[in-house]
Order: structure tokens, then C-alpha cells, then sequence
């Protein structure tokens, strides 16, 4: 379970501020599933996670055993993420999107998920019809969930997707489809290691006069959110070498994985973070993770 703490006098404004704005500018004329999220999000936990944490989750590995019976913190949560470079452009067909969200709804069935990316070029926040988890699929990854060439492989068939992807063109849909799955990976492994006991967070409250100056301007303001406390800096060790040759390693992202540690009190889940490790860390490009 997360441990948390309380920071006060913290006066950042989350993305749900702005997600809130533009949702609301198409209202009445929103489409129904677009609607219900401005009646859903005000209710919904806030976790913010720096571009550093995100990082931190996408170097970690979905584990199929530490997934079981793993679910979310809050049943209403909002998950808002940057994507650094290396996870938010790979491809040519991929989105620039860096800023984004997730409103995930667990039901007694499926965690549905509500991503919202932010348009660099039009500076709006543009969501996505939702695509449900079922709880099943979260207990048992392995079917589903694997390791690829680049990234991870998604067996889509174990999904289940709004009726609005089979209204919209094939390659429109597909492009929406290959582009969440390292969304889905971040919220699976926002999942797993949020349910070991050494994650921790930070819970802001949001300043009354924010509150008071949003609702003077008819914008909507969360009074708290969580900050998720991996640690500031990606941790780094340097000059390592092969034990065969006795040359610097290449550097490379050593993955984060969970571990089972036996205590006075039984058996623990631990979160072990991912470590950059070789020569040093690259300044002109991204450290990419082998698979």
C-alpha cells in the first residue's frame, strides 16, 4: 500500500484544470461518453506524475504474478503523466503528445480507461473514446501483454473497445490503438507498484485562493491531488563493466522489477527501481530499453 505524506502551500495547478476547460467549451453539443467524463472527472483522485517518474514506470516491467489482484488506489482516479522523449515520439506515425491523462473507472468487471492527450499545435486537450481492462486480463497479463522489438506487444482481442472505434476509418483507429499501448503500460505499472510497500506519495492540497480565483472565472479547481514520490533522479551507476571482456557496458536502462521480501510479518511486495547503468548517461539522445 502507498505510503503518504501532506505538503501544504504547493500552488501547481494540475491538468484537470485544463482538461475540465476544454471539455466543457463543446458542451451541450459534446458527444455522450465526452459528457460523462466533465460529470466524472470532479470526482476522481488526482495523481500527478513528473516526467521522471513516468520514466521510472515505463522502465519497470508489468509482472505477471505482482499484477494478480492488483487494482487501483481509488476506484474513480486520474492519472496525469508527461512522456519524455523517448516514449513520446519513436515513430514517424506516432503522436507528439508528451502531456497526458488517464481517467480510469474500475468497475466490478474492468478498469475502463479514459486517455486524453494535449495537442502541441492546437494547445487542447483532445480525449479518446475508452477502452476497458477487464479484471481478469489485469489478474493474468501473460496472454495479453509481452515483450516486442520496440516496447511491448498488445494482443488487442483480450480488450475490450468502445463501438465508436468501429465507426471511425480502420487506419484512423489502429493509429489511436498503437499509440496507447504505452499508456496501458503506464497505468499497469502505476497498478503494480502502487500496491508494494515501498511506494509512497504526496498528498497536495490545492491553495483556497486557486480554488476561490478558478471558481470566479467559472473554471474547475481540485482541492487536493497525490504526487507519486519515486525519488527526484533516475538513479545511475557508472563505470560498470563486463566481467568477460572488461570493457565499459554499453550504457542501458536496467529494468525495475518487483520482488517478493520475506519479513517478521510475512511476505512483502517491494518495488525495485530501474537503474541507468554502463559508461554513463548519453547528453544528445535517449537512453533506449532493450527488450
Amino acid at each position: 500500500m502507498v505510503k503518504e505524506t501532506t505538503v501544504v502551500n504547493k500552488k501547481r495547478v494540475t491538468y484537470t484544470q485544463g482538461i475540465m476547460t476544454d471539455l466543457k467549451k463543446g458542451l451541450p453539443n459534446l458527444h455522450p461518453w465526452i459528457e460523462s467524463l466533465v460529470g466524472v472527472i470532479p470526482h476522481a483522485q488526482i495523481w500527478h506524475l513528473p516526467e521522471t517518474v513516468t520514466d521510472l514506470l515505463l522502465h519497470t516491467t508489468p509482472n505477471a504474478i505482482a499484477m494478480e489482484k492488483v487494482r487501483l488506489p481509488h476506484k474513480l482516479t486520474m492519472l496525469e503523466y508527461n512522456l519524455s522523449l523517448e516514449f513520446g515520439k519513436l515513430e514517424k506515425d506516432q503522436f507528439s503528445c508528451y502531456n497526458r491523462a488517464a481517467l480510469l473507472i474500475e468497475t466490478d468487471k474492468d478498469i475502463v480507461a479514459n486517455f486524453v492527450f494535449k495537442d502541441p499545435e492546437a494547445n487542447i486537450w483532445l480525449p479518446i473514446p475508452p477502452i476497458a481492462i477487464p479484471l481478469t486480463a489485469i489478474d493474468n497479463i501473460t496472454p495479453w501483454w509481452r515483450p516486442a522489438n520496440k516496447g511491448v506487444y498488445v494482443e488487442t482481442k483480450f480488450l475490450r473497445f468502445s463501438q465508436l472505434y468501429e465507426d471511425m476509418p480502420k487506419d484512423a483507429s489502429a493509429k489511436i490503438i498503437r499509440e496507447v499501448v504505452t499508456d496501458i503500460w503506464c497505468v499497469l505499472s502505476f497498478m503494480q507498484i502502487s500496491a508494494c510497500s515501498n511506494a509512497t506519495s504526496i498528498n497536495i492540497p490545492v491553495s483556497s485562493k486557486i480554488i476561490k480565483a478558478a471558481n470566479r472565472r467559472g473554471k474547475y479547481s481540485p482541492t487536493n491531488y497525490r504526487e507519486f514520490s519515486l525519488g527526484n533522479k533516475i538513479q545511475v551507476r557508472r563505470n560498470t563493466y563486463n566481467k568477460n571482456t572488461n570493457m565499459p557496458r554499453e550504457t542501458h536502462w536496467r529494468k525495475g522489477h518487483i520482488r517478493w521480501q520475506p519479513t517478521n510479518k510475512g511476505i512483502i511486495r517491494k518495488w525495485i527501481h530501474p537503474t541507468i547503468v554502463g559508461a554513463g548517461v548519453p547528453v544528445s539522445k535517449p537512453i533506449m530499453v532493450k527488450v
